[in-house]
């Protein structure tokens, strides 16, 4: 009735449902960030970019408020850059990020 499975089969079974679940263990370590981009002057700043350093594709612009909203890795570096104003590094962890 059941077939005998050898170690080495159990064992591509089990690394293949792994690599089928990472991905979900490390989306959940994953933090939603949020703010408000300003100028000097405390002005909104529209389009600003809001992009995680090193991973292009993880980003957003903000809104006609100069507000953001942005799921990054734990950990990540964010640049914030616009036209008009000069390029800023942060943290994720930074308390200047809310």
């Amino acid at each position: 009735m059941f077939k005998k499975v050898s170690i080495r089969a159990f064992s591509a079974i089990m690394v293949l449902l792994a690599s089928v679940l990472f991905p979900t263990f490390a989306s959940g370590q994953n933090r939603m960030i949020s703010g408000v981009v300003t100028d000097e002057s405390g002005v909104s700043v529209i389009g600003a970019g809001v992009v995680v350093v090193g991973q292009r594709t993880i980003g957003t612009t903000t809104d006609i408020d100069g507000a953001y909203k942005l799921s990054v890795p734990a950990g990540a570096t964010i640049e914030f850059s616009s036209v008009m104003t000069t390029r800023q590094l942060l943290s994720a962890i930074s308390p200047s990020l809310t």
